[in-house]
C-alpha cells in the first residue's frame, strides 16, 4: 500500500512538472488614450504574472504609417526555467458589451527571456470607434514548447 502512494506520488508530481504551466486572465474598465510609442504615463498599464511567466501591457491609440491603430503590445518575461510556447489575446469592449477590437499573436520563449517583445498586436479601427472602448479583457496562455520537427 505505501508502495503504491509512494509511486502515484511520483506519477502526479511528474504529470504537474509537465503540465501546460500558466492560464492567466485579467479584465477591467478604460479610458484608453491616443499616446506616442514612449508616452508610457498616457498607456493604459495591464501587468499578469505568476511563477512562470511575467506580461506587461500598455495600451493606447496612437499613429501608424498614417492609420489610426491601437496598440495592445505586451513585453513577456519567462520565469518558468522551461522554453515556453505563449499565446496572447486581447479584446476592447464599448459600454454596451460590443466588440470594438482585438488583437493577438504567439510565440516561443526561450528559457530566461526578459522583455520579449510580440510586436504585431495591433488593431486598426477610427479613432471615434476608440474613443467608445470602455473596458478589456486579457487571455494568456503559456505551456511547455515542443520540439520542432
Amino acid at each position: 500500500m505505501r508502495k503504491t502512494l509512494v509511486t502515484l506520488t511520483l506519477a502526479l508530481a511528474t504529470t504537474t512538472a509537465l503540465a501546460a504551466p500558466s492560464i492567466l486572465r485579467k479584465s477591467g474598465d478604460c479610458k484608453l488614450q491616443v499616446a506616442g510609442a514612449f508616452d508610457d504615463d498616457k498607456a493604459v498599464a495591464v501587468n499578469l504574472g505568476n511563477s512562470d511567466v511575467e506580461i506587461g501591457c500598455k495600451l493606447h491609440g496612437g499613429d501608424f504609417f498614417d492609420e489610426f491603430t491601437l496598440f495592445a503590445n505586451p513585453s513577456i518575461s519567462n520565469k518558468s526555467g522551461k522554453k515556453l510556447t505563449v499565446a496572447y489575446h486581447v479584446a476592447f469592449f464599448d459600454k454596451a458589451g460590443e466588440l470594438m477590437a482585438c488583437a493577438s499573436q504567439s510565440g516561443d520563449l526561450d528559457v530566461g527571456a526578459k522583455d520579449y517583445q510580440f510586436g504585431s498586436c495591433m488593431s486598426k479601427l477610427s479613432q471615434v470607434e476608440f474613443s467608445k472602448i470602455t473596458s478589456y479583457k486579457v487571455v494568456v496562455y503559456a505551456e511547455n514548447a515542443k520540439p520542432k520537427k
